[in-house]
């Protein structure tokens, strides 16, 4: 997925909302039976361009599980994320970069079963801003360097509310990452 706008009709009675479903297999075989959107894997290069913005992602309690393949896992170039409503699925937003310039912003995501936010191994020159996460069972906001470093990324006006095991804002390693405000 590149170069691709995704806008939701949140206005008035109307609302624009990606419910789950079983995709078939991608040509790498993957199979993605939760709900999501799913770009380019990290390892081709990741996606580009891609601005989402205006919509809900909802899972009923019923349809969640911890099986692979359930959360918003992406490597973003260049994108945008605004707006959104994300609720009860694995994870809100988890970044596998390396990647670089995503802005995430103005977005509620709320009964995670892991992390609200994570920017994973090597996001770079990228932000967090204005964002409300509440009821998160992992990290509320992380920023995990596992193998790669992160860089240049920012936290800036968030509210964390009631994360269940682990912490609301983490840094686990990287250079120049500050969190303000948040």
């Amino acid at each position: 997925m590149d170069n691709v706008t995704i806008e939701g009709a949140a206005t008035g009675t109307r609302s624009s909302r990606a419910t789950r479903s079983t995709w078939p297999p991608g040509r790498d075989g993957s199979v993605h039976t939760g709900v999501g959107f799913y770009g380019k894997d990290a390892s081709v290069g990741g996606s580009t361009n891609v601005h989402l913005s205006g919509f809900a992602i909802e899972v009923t309690s019923a349809s969640v599980s911890t099986r692979p393949g359930q959360r918003n896992r992406w490597a973003l170039s260049n994108s945008t994320i605004d707006g959104l409503y994300i609720h009860h699925t694995k994870v809100g937003i988890w970044l596998d970069g390396p990647m670089t310039n995503l802005k995430i912003t103005n977005n509620v995501i709320a009964d995670q079963i892991a992390d609200g936010i994570n920017f994973h191994t090597g996001v770079t020159n990228s932000s967090a801003s204005n964002n409300f996460i509440r009821n998160t069972g992992d990290d509320a906001m992380a920023m995990w360097s596992q193998t790669t470093e992160d860089a240049n990324d920012t936290f800036d006006h968030n509210t964390v509310q009631t994360p269940v095991l682990a912490n609301g804002i983490a840094l686990y390693g990287g250079t120049t990452t500050p969190c303000r405000t948040t």
